[in-house]
């Protein structure tokens, strides 16, 4: 199913996975840098973190965005 939706999506998604030192190291130098992924999937950030990188909006709620943007692929999936 992810892959039939995927082929439907106009986007391509660079994933990048590593082990759990590596990523703490790659995440903090993003965060140094400014070039950070869209997205990244259990950031293990600790509350105090979250809340410092929200205030700057490093970090931001995506929930409306999701709504707003999500492709349509269910429909054309039926």
């Amino acid at each position: 199913m992810v892959t039939s939706k995927y082929k439907l999506a106009s986007f391509d998604i660079d994933w990048k996975n590593y082990t759990h030192d590596a990523f703490i190291e790659k995440r903090n130098l993003a965060l140094a840098s400014g070039e950070l992924p869209d997205a990244i999937l259990d950031a293990g950030f600790s509350n105090y973190d979250l809340l410092k990188y929200a205030k700057d909006e490093t970090i931001i709620p995506v929930e409306d965005l999701i709504d707003q943007y999500k492709f349509r692929a269910d429909s054309e999936m039926d």
